[in-house]
């Protein structure tokens, strides 16, 4: 329609159009703004759990190195009893001696002991000598072997194992030409282990890098 003065009147949007218009804008900006919070939120949380993340590895690092496992040697330890008496019955441990100490392959060892070959031994030339473990210990490791010396070896010899008088472990059989023999021994719950020296001959038996893991 027109106007009183013939004019067709200009349409004026309504106010509530503009307050929508307005409405929409800040929407946008606001959302847009969270957005930019939320992903700053998010590199953060991100670095955060790598921080975490690392300090857990390190954690588990640290975790691994305690859990490895304590040895006492038997090259550190004191003998119990010894048969025939210790001067006698030639074993030896730790010192000087021991590292210069070569099997019949070459190899050298820095800790264990050795029955040593003697004149002075009891007739069937068996000895043999105990320590206290008291509990303490899960597994007795290492390797018995024939000395470089004693390489010529034609007798037989053995090393037997007991824990509280009940034998737990025998090698095979020890003579000229037998390579090292490794031994790993449950040994958890034992108050004393006596190794016995089963022998033919004066021949040098080594029992080296011999080693008491911790329960």
């Amino acid at each position: 329609m027109y106007n009183e003065n013939g004019q067709y009147p200009q349409h004026t949007p309504p106010e509530s159009g503009k307050k929508d218009g307005n409405a929409m804008l800040k929407g946008v900006i606001l959302g847009a703004l969270v957005a930019v919070a939320l992903m700053g939120i998010g590199i953060s949380a991100f670095f955060a759990i790598g921080t975490f993340s690392g300090v857990h590895d390190d954690a588990k690092i640290e975790m691994i190195i305690e859990a490895e496992p304590q040895i006492t040697w038997l090259a550190d330890m004191e003998w119990f009893a010894a048969n025939p008496n210790a001067h006698r019955n030639g074993w030896l441990r730790g010192g000087s001696w021991l590292s210069s100490m070569m099997d019949n392959e070459g190899n050298t060892y820095e800790n264990g002991g050795i029955f040593a070959g003697t004149t002075n031994v009891n007739r069937d030339n068996n000895h043999s000598i105990t320590y206290l473990l008291d509990n303490q210990f899960s597994r007795f490791t290492g390797s018995i072997v024939l000395a470089h010396s004693s390489r010529d070896a034609t007798r037989n010899y053995r090393i037997e194992f007991y824990g509280d008088g009940i034998l737990i472990h025998e090698s095979m059989r020890i003579t000229g030409g037998t390579r090292p023999i490794h031994f790993d021994i449950d040994v958890s719950g034992i108050s004393e282990l006596r190794i016995n020296r089963i022998a033919g001959g004066t021949a040098e038996i080594g029992i080296v890098n011999a080693g008491f893991r911790h329960r």
